[in-house]
């Protein structure tokens, strides 16, 4: 049953940008997407920056690389288990399939257990995105802008103020989020999409190239969101795609713009002379995908 309704086939070369969850978008918008969330998001950063050493950060995500691939892996064994246990019935939401299973299949004592695994998880991806917008916030606009103006509240008290705030926002952005047919991990991702391309642009720039500068970058990073948006919206490409755009357009405008000192030119030259290098451990993740993809290639 699997099979003949297409749930088993992994791997889609279709080159059409509208089509969804083919190889090439997977390849290169997936790509960008993985590379912007553990290299350099502040939610993802701020957890390998509690490693004892370099080494436990390097080990720590080289096993991400490993294990995340086969979680997901049995995520989505459990969608196809679903469909058949269900015998390909149709439902109207498709994040209720499992909640279904759940209240319907799954003996009280077990299910108590998976609710308190499934908010211990969610608590724990809850703080961290709540203490990486507030720490973004309070060191990069409040410090600068506000705090030499606003007397009456101490910095503790603002930080839970703000906290209070995006804790509200990011509440409001689920009740809507789950109201939606589509997939709620989809959704949140499309979103992400019209961000991380650009956000990953600005932290190439700056560590691998000598020209670039704030003015240009910032600039980069804006009409890479932008133009995102833009191409998204009027071409209607899968949503993945919207990586790599707004990684390529922050990349080329922000270093186009950029008009740095050739001192400061210099000592960004020695810097990234001296840092740029190629772990030996990256090369076996680069093999490990690569046999995956021949698994699934001739599994499918």
């Amino acid at each position: 049953m699997s099979k003949e309704s297409g749930k088993l086939m992994s791997l889609d070369f279709n080159t059409n940008l509208k089509a969804a969850n083919t190889f090439w978008a997977g390849l290169f918008g997936g790509g960008i997407l993985h590379i912007a969330y553990f290299g350099v998001d502040q939610t993802q950063v701020q957890r390998v920056l509690t490693a004892k050493s370099l080494d436990n950060t390097k080990y720590s995500l080289w096993f991400s690389g490993v294990f995340s691939v086969v979680q997901m892996f049995l995520f989505l064994i459990i969608g196809v288990v679903l469909f058949v246990f269900y015998k390909g019935q149709t439902f109207n939401n498709a994040n209720e399939v499992y909640i279904k299973f759940a209240l319907e299949e799954i003996p009280k004592g077990y299910l108590g257990v998976i609710i308190a695994a499934v908010f211990a998880a969610t608590m724990s991806s809850i703080d961290s995105s709540l203490n990486s917008m507030t720490t973004v916030f309070m060191k990069d606009i409040y410090e600068v802008h506000f705090q030499k103006k606003i007397k009456t509240l101490s910095e503790i008290d603002v930080t839970r103020i703000i906290t209070g705030i995006f804790g509200i926002l990011i509440a409001y952005f689920a009740f809507n989020v789950s109201a939606s047919n589509s997939s709620v991990l989809e959704i949140i991702s499309k979103y992400g999409s019209y961000l991380l391309g650009a956000m990953l642009g600005v932290f190439s720039l700056g560590m691998f190239t000598i020209k670039a500068d704030e003015r240009g970058v910032l600039i980069g990073f804006i009409l890479g969101i932008l133009g995102t948006a833009i191409i998204s919206y009027n071409f209607n490409i899968f949503w993945m795609w919207n990586n790599l755009v707004g990684f390529l357009i922050t990349i080329i405008v922000g270093y186009l713009l950029s008009f740095s000192d050739r001192s400061y030119r210099e000592e960004k030259r020695r810097y990234i002379m001296k840092k740029m290098y190629f772990e030996k451990s990256s090369s076996i993740l680069l093999i490990y995908f690569i046999f995956l993809v021949l698994v699934l290639y001739f599994l499918q």
